[in-house]
């Protein structure tokens, strides 16, 4: 028989990925291709015919970079001020790591993958470098217009990306519940002013002169931060 008569289709290859992402998250290392292919409605001999053992198929899996969900790019400068761009940019970053496939997948790589600091860094310049960039772009552009001083936007970047992202990260892996839509606000609204008054051009003690309310979101968010 010949290589492209065995070959998985694509709808089928992005059926056993899916399956392995779910049965790694699951079960971690445990996962066996049997499982894989009972789940994924592919038949065990066509995944043995294409995958030697379940390492070839996790490298083909972490190889497919077009399957991992990239990390939205941040919008470019606009009208609005640096503070709400950034409090709606980690808005979408919170959205984007609780999605299911990234959930799901990020729950796999760490129950499942032992990763060599080579593929480590490699999925990272998949999911995070275009975030990185182009959030780099957005401090450099507002720190050229006047309307903040960053003197490293791309530490700056790295930063802000790890502000918002890191806890929500580690408690997916711990399994915890996802973030409400509330509590996304409270917290993309805290790490949106801490940049950009951290960074600000003329800081003022008007800036932290709130009302009430914001007073309120400022405690909320300090409690979930702590919690």
């Amino acid at each position: 028989m010949s290589r492209s008569v065995r070959t998985i289709n694509q709808a089928k290859r992005r059926a056993v990925f899916d399956a392995a992402v779910e049965l790694l998250a699951e079960r971690g290392p445990g996962a066996t291709l049997s499982e894989i292919a009972k789940r994924s409605g592919v038949s065990r001999q066509t995944l043995y015919n294409h995958f030697k053992g379940k390492a070839e198929l996790l490298n083909a899996l972490l190889a497919t970079i077009s399957f991992w969900a990239r990390c939205p790019a941040c919008p470019p400068a606009s009208s609005a001020s640096p503070e709400e761009a950034l409090c709606d940019y980690a808005a979408a970053l919170l959205e984007w790591v609780q999605g299911p496939r990234q959930a799901s997948g990020l729950r796999a790589l760490v129950r499942g993958f032992d990763l060599s600091p080579e593929q480590a860094a490699q999925l990272q310049a998949a999911t995070l470098a275009p975030a990185l960039r182009s959030l780099e772009h957005l401090l450099a552009a507002e720190t050229h217009n006047g309307r903040l001083a960053v003197d490293q936007p791309a530490r700056a970047a790295a930063l802000f990306l790890n502000m918002v992202i890191a806890r929500p990260q580690l408690e997916i892996i711990q399994g915890a519940a996802a973030m409400t839509p509330a509590e996304i606000a409270v917290l993309s609204r805290l790490c949106g002013r801490l940049l950009a008054r951290g960074y600000a051009c003329e800081p003022t003690y008007v800036a932290y002169l709130r009302a009430p309310e914001e007073r309120r979101i400022d405690a909320a968010a300090s409690q979930a931060m702590q919690a």
